[in-house]
């Protein structure tokens, strides 16, 4: 917990290490991403700001790169409901743990990984970057070309397996910036905390 006196907000970072770039679970992983935080109407959004209302968005990112990246959950949340936020986040972690996805997310998660693909070739600069990413992180030829078919093919049984590998709670760092008077108390609740002053 990073003290910051008076905050209005706390910042919420939950974060792991996840998958290099090229992992064989990449397209599962890029799938169970999606499914918990990678769009507007993935789990976490529904939950922190559709249901509950103490954000105006909740997200997941998986970063990969030549190295495992980290596999981070972030949110902006009123102060007073800071923990019950992070508690809701590794909940929903859990969640995915725990049981396979709908039908209807995987087809969403899918339909928006697939189709917004298009979207890195419309410019010169685009095409330039996105063959710089093949060099960079020593990618197949074919790589983009049978992109669509690797996430199409992953199954929900994958994205269960896969959540399992990434979200796994004992993994998890959590990094909360807001106000220590107001927060601390709920999120000693939640486990052992460390506090700093805000730099």
């Amino acid at each position: 917990l990073v003290d910051r006196p008076g905050s209005g907000q706390s910042e919420i970072r939950i974060a792991s290490i996840g998958l290099r770039r090229g992992d064989p679970d990449e397209p599962a992983a890029r799938v169970t991403n999606a499914i918990l935080g990678g769009l507007f109407n993935s789990r976490l959004n529904m939950n922190l700001r559709e249901d509950k209302g103490w954000t105006y968005g909740a997200r997941s990112a998986l970063t990969l790169r030549c190295a495992p990246g980290p596999l981070t959950l972030r949110a902006a949340v009123d102060t007073p409901v800071t923990a019950d936020a992070v508690r809701e986040m590794l909940a929903e972690a859990g969640r995915m743990r725990q049981s396979l996805p709908d039908e209807e997310e995987m087809r969403t998660a899918s339909g928006a990984l697939t189709r917004s693909l298009p979207l890195r070739f419309e410019t010169s600069r685009q095409i330039a970057g996105t063959l710089v990413e093949q060099v960079v992180y020593d990618l197949p030829d074919d790589y983009w070309s049978t992109f669509p078919d690797r996430i199409e093919a992953v199954s929900r049984r994958e994205v269960q397996e896969t959540a399992v590998r990434l979200l796994d709670p004992g993994l998890f760092v959590v990094l909360v910036v807001g106000d220590a008077e107001v927060v601390l108390p709920d999120l000693e609740n939640l486990g052992l905390v460390t506090l700093r002053e805000a730099p």
